[in-house]
């Protein structure tokens, strides 16, 4: 018994050894895909910032045999993915954002006070508690933003949503839908997977 355990074992063990395990070529092709395939899922770039800083990293000088150990960033934005396209009904955007109606949403932030926004007859307002006293203001100016999408995103659908911010780093930031600030990156992606999920392009 001993022994027919021992030969089991080492069969598993060459049967690993035949497998190739991804290396760097395999998620460069796997985050090209994805990359394509931003072209039409548009929100979908802001999950792609964590793979290309590792695979940027790993590349750094090596070759592309090179194998990667996956970070939880990687994995997260990977997740997204698998998640997204399992609900995903197949439709997006194909036409330019600025031929589809529009949706006017303005928003503001006390570095002390709280955050408000307003759309159309609808409004919200938020008081900082103590925790969030202390935030970035550039995070403080899009939270009422994501609120608002979180909110209302669902009367959205095939409408583009025009932000009035008075924070020109918010505004670089959701243009590019990438930041360096992981908290700011983390919102972009709260507002990414809205937009994906209730069909509509914030701008």
């Amino acid at each position: 018994m001993k022994e027919k355990m021992k030969k089991k074992k080492r069969r598993d063990k060459q049967v690993l050894l035949r497998i190739r395990l991804p290396d760097a070529s395999f998620f460069e092709a796997l985050v090209g895909h994805l990359n394509h395939a931003c072209k039409v899922i548009r929100p979908g770039r802001s999950f792609l910032r964590h793979m290309l800083d590792l695979l940027q990293g790993a590349l750094n000088g090596r070759r592309k045999s090179t194998f990667i150990r996956l970070n939880a960033g990687f994995r997260s934005d990977l997740a997204w993915w698998r998640e997204f396209v399992v609900q995903w009904n197949g439709v997006a955007f194909l036409q330019p954002t600025s031929k589809l109606p529009s949706v006017k949403l303005v928003s503001d932030a006390s570095g002390s006070w709280g955050c408000g926004a307003w759309s159309g007859h609808h409004w919200l307002q938020v008081t900082w508690d103590s925790r969030s006293v202390s935030l970035n203001i550039a995070l403080k100016e899009l939270i009422p933003i994501i609120l608002e999408c979180a909110c209302w995103g669902d009367r959205w659908a095939g409408h583009r949503v025009t932000c009035r911010c008075d924070n020109q780093v918010v505004v670089a930031a959701i243009s590019s839908r990438s930041s360096r600030q992981p908290h700011l990156m983390h919102m972009l992606r709260c507002l990414a997977f809205a937009e994906a999920s209730l069909n509509f392009s914030v701008g």
